[in-house]
């Protein structure tokens, strides 16, 4: 619950932000949620290594969640460590199924939901008078409906929450009837979308 929360709570700083801050300049806008979020988890990640790396070498390493089968300073672990940032990374695409860090997967969600904000800021940029933050909009929900309809990436299941804060926040800013109705959509597909959780 309290990571829905945080990616309702995202959408809604990242919609702010682009529309207070960062009104068409998506470059600084990526590169500022980078730096919030690459260098504190790098530096997460090295703590966890080397303290799993510890644990290991004294036979005292007992992790809930992965069977490791290496040493946790193996360069391939290493590797994958630094790259589970990246949306649709898994680790076994490298090594073997061991994150560091369990909780990784909601940065993945972050990092992705940064890019997608990214891309609707450059196209706002090319087209101005398109409305592509709310055909972005239609397009999150419709993509949301196909995962419920037929399945598909898990990723699809926290688009909900992030529309929500998102539409919060345009609902807030300019009140309309449209906004207003986003919204109460993009609540009802997070009490949708919760379950597959």
């Amino acid at each position: 619950l309290a990571v829905g929360v945080f990616f309702a709570l995202s959408g809604f700083i990242v919609a702010e932000a682009c529309d207070r801050f960062y009104a068409g300049r998506p470059g600084p806008f990526l590169l500022h949620r980078l730096l919030r979020i690459v260098p504190p988890y790098l530096a997460a990640l090295a703590i966890s290594a080397a303290t799993q790396a510890i644990l290991w070498r004294t036979g005292q390493l007992a992790l809930w969640d992965f069977t490791l089968r290496r040493d946790p300073l193996d360069p391939a672990l290493l590797a994958a460590g630094v790259l589970s940032l990246l949306p649709g990374f898994h680790t076994s695409y490298v090594a073997q199924d061991f994150e560091y860090i369990p909780f990784v997967w909601t940065l993945r969600v972050e990092m992705a939901f940064y890019l997608a904000a990214t891309a609707i800021a450059f196209a706002a940029t090319l087209a101005p008078r398109a409305r592509i933050p709310a055909a972005a909009t239609a397009a999150g929900f419709a993509a949301f409906a196909l995962f419920l309809a037929m399945g598909g990436p898990g990723l699809l299941t926290d688009v909900p929450f992030f529309l929500l804060g998102a539409c919060l926040y345009a609902a807030l800013r300019r009140p309309a009837p449209a906004r207003i109705a986003a919204t109460a959509l993009a609540f009802a597909c997070t009490l949708a979308a919760f379950p597959h959780w």
